[in-house]
């Protein structure tokens, strides 16, 4: 089992860096495809991929408590998160 989780954890580092060091180099590039503006922003692959984190997570903290017996249904948990996360992506000059 530690082998497995080894590989898997080396993987998903690899995947991370990679995700970021592409976001990076994406970001200011010229993108004529890009709506509302003239340049690719920044978090164009990050943000979708923390969506999608952050969802299964909340799903999955939502399972965990409901088999401890707290009455919490799965929706309103996602929507909890990504709220949070809406928040998080403004900076503190923003608001």
């Amino acid at each position: 089992m530690l082998k497995h989780r080894l590989i898997v954890g080396s993987l998903l580092i690899l995947a991370i860096g990679a995700l970021a060091f592409g976001d990076q180099w994406l970001e200011g590039r010229p993108a004529t495809w890009w709506p509302g503006g003239d340049t690719v922003p920044p978090g164009v692959l990050l943000v979708p991929v923390l969506i999608l984190f952050v969802t299964i997570g909340a799903i999955e903290v939502a399972a965990i408590l409901r088999a401890k017996g707290v009455a919490l249904q799965s929706g309103p948990a996602v929507v909890a998160a990504l709220l949070g996360l809406a928040v998080m992506s403004f900076g503190a000059e923003e608001l």
